[in-house]
Formats: C-alpha cells, sequence, structure tokens
C-alpha cells in the first residue's frame, strides 16, 4: 500500500510516536526496544493489527489527501496537503497520531492540523535546524499521550517565535531560496480563498517585479532610487509567481508606456 520507501519512513515515525524523543542510533538498533519490546515476544499480532495495519493506513489517507468523513473532509484534507510543501516530514508522526485517535472527528483534527500546519510553516520559515525541530514534535507528542489534546503547549507558536516568524516575512524574502516559493504558494492560496487555485510547482518560479538590476534609463530608475531599489528589491511585496514560460516572454526592463500597474498585471499568472 505504501511502497518500500514510505513503509521504511512509517517505520521511523512509529519510532518517534513510540519513544517521543529524536534518534540517537540507527532505526534497527532503537526499534527493537523502543517499540517492539512493548509487543514480542507474545503479542506479535497486536504489533501488526493494532500498530503498523491502522497506522500505515493513516500515513496513505495523509500522503494522498484523501481523509474520509460524513462532514467536514475537505478541510482536514486540504490540511494534509499543506505542510507538505515544506522540507521535511518531522511533523508527520503527529499527524499520524492525530488520525489514529481522533478519525471520527474531523472538526478536531481541523482544528489541530491547522495548528500543526502553523508550527511546521513557522519552523520552516524561520530555519529552525533539525534537533530543536525534532524536540518540539517530540514534546508535542508527549502532551497529546498526557491529554493535553489541541490545548497542547507545544502546538502553540510563543510570542518570540511569532515575532520571528514576521520578521523573516518581513525581510528579502527572495534571497531564502528554499522558503520563498513556499511563502508565495502559500499567501497566493490565502487571497484565492479556496477558489481551488493549483499550481504544478515544478514549473513556478519566483521572480521580481521591479527588476534587481533595471536599465540605467528605464522608467524603474526614474520611479525608484537607490535606496528604495535596495530595500524593497527581494522583499515580498515585489515579488511574484510565474510559470517558466511566462517567465522566458517577460520584458527585462519595463518600457516607458504602458504603466507600471498594467506590467504588473500583464507579468501576473492568472488564478
Amino acid at each position: 500500500m505504501l511502497g518500500r520507501d514510505d513503509f521504511a519512513e512509517l517505520f521511523l515515525h512509529l519510532r518517534m510516536i513510540f519513544a517521543k524523543k529524536r534518534a540517537e542510533q540507527e532505526l534497527l538498533k532503537e526499534f527493537p526496544e523502543q517499540v517492539l519490546s512493548r509487543y514480542l515476544p507474545d503479542r506479535a499480532e497486536d504489533f501488526v493489527h493494532d500498530v503498523v495495519r491502522p497506522y500505515a493506513e493513516a500515513y496513505a489517507r495523509i500522503r494522498e489527501a484523501r481523509y474520509e468523513s460524513a462532514s467536514g473532509p475537505e478541510a482536514v484534507n486540504a490540511w494534509f496537503r499543506k505542510p507538505q510543501q515544506v522540507d521535511n516530514h518531522d511533523w508527520r508522526p503527529a499527524a499520524l497520531w492525530a488520525l489514529r485517535h481522533h478519525e471520527n472527528d474531523p472538526d478536531w483534527l481541523d482544528t489541530f492540523m491547522r495548528a500543526l500546519e502553523r508550527l511546521s510553516a513557522s519552523m520552516f520559515i524561520r530555519r529552525v535546524y533539525t534537533t530543536p525541530r525534532v524536540t518540539r514534535y517530540a514534546e508535542l507528542l508527549r502532551q497529546l499521550d498526557e491529554g493535553h489534546g489541541l490545548d497542547s503547549p507545544a502546538l502553540e507558536l510563543r510570542e518570540e517565535e511569532r515575532a520571528d516568524t514576521r520578521a523573516k516575512l518581513d525581510g528579502e524574502l527572495y534571497l531564502v531560496g528554499k522558503i520563498r516559493k513556499y511563502v508565495l504558494l502559500r499567501l497566493d492560496e490565502l487571497l484565492a480563498r479556496g477558489q481551488g487555485v493549483t499550481y504544478d510547482r515544478p514549473l513556478i518560479t519566483v521572480e521580481h517585479v521591479l527588476p534587481q538590476n533595471p536599465s540605467p534609463d528605464s522608467q524603474w530608475a526614474e520611479l525608484f532610487d537607490e535606496e528604495q531599489r535596495h530595500q524593497w528589491t527581494h522583499r515580498l511585496g515585489n515579488l511574484v509567481l510565474l510559470n517558466r514560460a511566462k517567465n522566458s516572454a517577460a520584458p527585462c526592463s519595463l518600457p516607458r508606456r504602458p504603466s507600471i500597474s498594467r506590467a504588473v498585471t500583464e507579468w501576473s499568472p492568472s488564478p
């Protein structure tokens, strides 16, 4: 059902769900003690039927965003898709735990996945490295097991984390190659207000409206002095999503006529 690679990754996530701490050794050394010891030698079938099978099914539903419920499955599936755009899968054990324990409560899953995606996105944007990131998710799993649920402190962003996230978004976003496309895609999705905007991600690029190096005799040079260009060139308000075909056809400098507003409109991809 999962294929070789994702089946192997499932066992990494199971180790995290049970151990609730960052791996210190390779999986084959830690998994027997941290997970299998609870089931072997007498409860091997319970491990298969109560752990491997239900978590594999949960993994497939998260990966493919195919949660099913009498009400609210679309919202839950939308949240399953969003964090898969970040550059790690460290959020998945918490999502697996949530689906395994609250499968029949779409409202709970909707609220939880919204908060989990916010946490995942903030750490991605702030470029939190592996150890503190995994430690945060481990603490979240501990709190979930202790019954905290949606009010788990590890699920909430602290004020300094929110401030740092805002500062990163307000900075020279283009220069942080790993996050710039993700931020613009999420922003565009929010602006579309659920109108079903989809993209072929490999074909989408992030480009400047005000060029990085405008020609000295262009209208850009007239309207923006050097200090203004230095301030705004790589910031969020000057970036736009384009597909590669439109990018290759875009002008490298703004003509004197028509106006900048029309040029920006012509450069912007249709929803």
